[in-house]
């Protein structure tokens, strides 16, 4: 990575990198073989909460891997965990970095005790229920709740210490005959469950985006349909907000952060690529989440400052030179 400057020098929360002198050597680079067909995608990736490790899915022996990550040596493996019988296709780090919960295409979850993992280690819990290759999945030890979406339009919920099924939620259909797909899933503040659906008629060519919001019980709260746009990254949650990237049907994109209640939209900001990557940065500091760092497809990242006035805003984009 190379160094960022912010576009306004006279900003007061600025955010500077400085290029880690290891890319160049090809050694910073996840190993190993994937699932033919499988690229690697945000949902298959997890940085514990220390910023020293990285997990990985997606791996043709249907294992995921455990990367240790120091800005001072190379990206090297740390173990390698059998996991599903079927490849991993998405993980999620409990908040905590306590446990960590994977899906496969072979319709199961596991959740893992993340500090103690090793190459004979067993999951703590393998979850059921689904009839399909499970898409999505989110875990948090603070609710005692583990979530999962599949291809074939369920999601479960889970505890997360006896693994223990609670219930599936109902997601509405826009269409009488379709194929619902559950996509990203996150567990939000209050315990609330977002859900991101792709619906896709099977009489027609019609498809239908939306934002699903539920209850720590499980009940039906809001829907918000998406016109015309498709959410390219995984849900992200700060307090009462929610952060997303889209991709347009011009093959643009848009950020957007809006509040979790009610799916109000605070603000969108249109970028030139379709968004694949979201992340927040939190600052020890002010004790604030101050930063957005947005990937973009094939095109220079950007750092977003947010600022508070009367209202939450997103400005001064920083883009980096690669």
């Amino acid at each position: 990575m190379h160094k960022w400057h912010p576009v306004d020098r006279h900003i007061s929360n600025k955010f500077v990198f400085h290029r880690d002198l290891l890319v160049d050597s090809g050694n910073r680079r996840l190993a190993g073989l994937l699932q033919p067909g499988k690229s690697l995608e945000a949902k298959l990736l997890a940085v514990s909460t220390d910023a020293e490790k990285i997990y990985a899915g997606g791996y043709w022996d249907n294992s995921f891997r455990v990367f240790a990550l120091n800005a001072t040596t190379d990206l090297s493996r740390l173990k390698h965990i059998p996991a599903h019988y079927g490849v991993v296709t998405c993980l999620h780090l409990d908040a905590t970095g306590e446990h960590l919960i994977t899906g496969s295409a072979d319709t199961t979850c596991k959740i893992w005790e993340a500090s103690t993992l090793s190459e004979s280690s067993k999951a703590l819990q393998t979850l059921y229920g689904h009839d399909d290759e499970v898409s999505c999945v989110a875990i948090s030890s603070e609710y005692d709740m583990a979530v999962s979406g599949s291809k074939d339009g369920t999601v479960n919920i889970h505890t997360v210490r006896k693994g223990l099924f609670m219930q599936s939620l109902q997601l509405p259909k826009e269409f009488s005959s379709s194929q619902l797909t559950a996509k990203e899933i996150q567990i939000a503040s209050l315990g609330h469950i977002i859900v991101y659906t792709e619906e896709t008629s099977t009489t027609s060519s019609q498809t239908m985006n939306c934002l699903l919001r539920y209850s720590i019980n499980g009940h039906f709260l809001d829907r918000l349909k998406l016109d015309k746009q498709v959410i390219s990254t995984p849900l992200v949650t700060a307090h009462e907000y929610l952060i997303y990237g889209t991709t347009t049907e011009d093959q643009c994109g848009n950020l957007y952060v809006r509040e979790i209640h009610r799916f109000t939209r605070i603000s969108r900001l249109a970028m030139r690529k379709p968004v694949r990557s979201v992340s927040i940065a939190y600052s020890f500091m002010t004790k604030k989440h101050s930063h957005i760092l947005v990937g973009l497809e094939d095109a220079p990242s950007m750092m977003i400052v947010v600022t508070r006035r009367s209202e939450p805003e997103i400005r001064n984009p920083v883009i980096a030179v690669f």
